[in-house]
């Protein structure tokens, strides 16, 4: 496997880090009270390695009040010593610089491809309990890093359902110029779904040999739905259903309708899982999407996980330490105060980091950190 660590991180204006530079290890753990910016950090290394932000798409939500521009670089190494360095400049007036190691890069996604960031966050509802749109999330992280043209089926199937609803939501709807866009629509959706559907098949296939029922205690049925029903060709629905989406003046039937389906014993997994089980199947099911990525594509990961002790018991924790030691991946990760756990693991490449108000303290011996007050 092909490791990609980030042996420099330097992040400035980036909400309440003023400046500051730092060495990271395998795995950095972020220790401090609430609102002292430890989210904070492992957006900036979001930011680094994809110029995305998991907690907001506007760029003035996260660049400091007083500046006009946030800065990241990332210089990154692999076991074959070779350095790759990343650079993101994003103004408060939408304007963004992308470098790769120097040269201008024209789109975001081509260092997102560099080294996959998987977010691991405490809020599970979004992909337990909230709509499709989180599970597709979700299952489209994966299928980017294994399928290179993905990405750009995305983009063009989304011009296509933007342009065909316009069409749905003119008065005087041309019958032949809407076929003609249909047409071009159906294509994209399949390549689309096609993609997907290839990734969830290797990934659901790839988790039950992981006995997932004696982990959970329960049965558990993962179901990926295309977005249409299987047995009817999507060019059919679409004819089925042109009265209701002239009438809604949108398209009811698609991959941006795709979702994946957990069942237990007949029932949603939101209607009989605690908070406690739910936490644990999220922060599972993401790190399994890792290891799949490890074992399909030979590639490692930078795992953020903020909070990862809220509402798991020490017996969960210690489940999730050990799949993460196994998982050769850096790991940035936020607490308020430090686990006693980590004491008890067998890990030499652990650093820890005191976060007060946006200024980084090493709390572990062989610290490459550079501490600078910030300003808030």
């Amino acid at each position: 496997m092909t490791l990609v660590i980030i042996q420099k991180l330097i992040v400035k204006n980036v909400r309440n880090l003023n400046f500051i530079e730092v060495n990271p290890s395998l795995h950095n753990w972020f220790i401090g009270e609430n609102g002292a910016g430890k989210t904070n950090i492992l957006e900036a290394v979001q930011l680094a390695c994809s110029s995305r932000s998991f907690r907001s798409l506007k760029s003035r939500d996260y660049i400091n009040w007083h500046a006009k521009e946030c800065v990241l670089f990332a210089e990154l190494l692999s076991y074959s010593k070779k350095c790759i360095s990343l650079a993101v400049s994003k103004s408060i007036d939408g304007a963004v610089i992308l470098k790769m190691n120097g040269e201008l890069v024209s789109s975001a996604s081509q260092v997102a491809e560099i080294l996959p960031v998987q977010v691991i966050v405490p809020d599970t509802s979004h992909l337990i309990d909230s709509g499709p749109s989180y599970r597709r999330k979700f299952i489209d992280w994966g299928v980017f890093h294994v399928e290179h043209k993905f990405a750009d089926y995305w983009k063009t199937f989304n011009k296509l359902l933007r342009q065909r609803n316009t069409l749905l939501k003119q008065k005087k709807l041309e019958i032949k110029l809407l076929a003609v866009w249909d047409k071009a629509y159906v294509d994209f959706a399949v390549k689309l779904d096609q993609a997907r559907r290839a990734y969830m098949e290797g990934f659901l296939t790839f988790l039950e040999t992981k006995q997932y029922d004696l982990l959970f205690g329960k049965p558990i049925v993962f179901e990926f739905y295309s977005g249409w029903p299987t047995e009817m060709s999507l060019e059919s629905m679409l004819k089925k259903s042109y009265d209701a989406d002239k009438h809604k003046g949108l398209t009811h039937y698609g991959p941006h309708r795709s979702d994946l389906k957990i069942h237990s014993n007949g029932r949603n997994i939101q209607q009989c899982f605690s908070r406690g089980q739910k936490k644990l199947l999220y922060v599972w099911l993401k790190l399994m999407q890792v290891e799949y990525l490890q074992q399909k594509m030979a590639r490692a990961c930078v795992c953020l996980l903020d909070d990862l002790v809220a509402e798991l018991d020490i017996k969960h924790r210690k489940f999730i330490y050990n799949i993460l030691q196994k998982l050769d991946v850096q790991v940035f990760a936020t607490a308020v105060e430090p686990d006693p756990i980590l004491d008890k693991l067998n890990n030499s490449d652990i650093q820890m980091f005191h976060v007060k108000q946006g200024e980084l303290v090493p709390l572990a011996k062989h610290s490459g950190i550079k501490p600078v007050q910030a300003v808030v």
